[in-house]
Parts: structure tokens; sequence; C-alpha cells
């Protein structure tokens, strides 16, 4: 945000923000908390709400 090219593309008085609350995320429950991790510096860790899925043995 801090550089000549953003200046450049958006000007002095343009604050970036969250343009659309559902985000090409993996999953809408976990949108909103990441992006509040993200933005406030939190170090805990987010827990998908979906379970993960089983790599296949392709060998």
């Amino acid at each position: 945000l801090n550089s000549a090219e953003y200046i450049e593309m958006f000007g002095e008085d343009t604050v970036p923000y969250r343009r659309f609350p559902t985000l090409p995320a993996a999953n809408f429950p976990n949108t909103e908390r990441l992006y509040n991790q993200l933005t406030k510096q939190n170090d805990d860790l987010v827990i998908p709400s979906f379970e993960p899925v089983a790599i296949a043995d392709r060998s």
C-alpha cells in the first residue's frame, strides 16, 4: 500500500476494503473468520468447518 505503483493506480485517498462478503473461499462459514483474523493480526488457527478430503493412493 505504501508503494509508488499503488499511489499511481489508486491515488492517496483510496483505502482498500473487502468488496464482497462472499469471497471465493473454500467455504463460506470460514470467510468472515479468516477475514477478521487476517486483518486484526490474530495468531489463532482457523479450523475449517468441513472434513478434510482423504488423499487417494495413486501408486
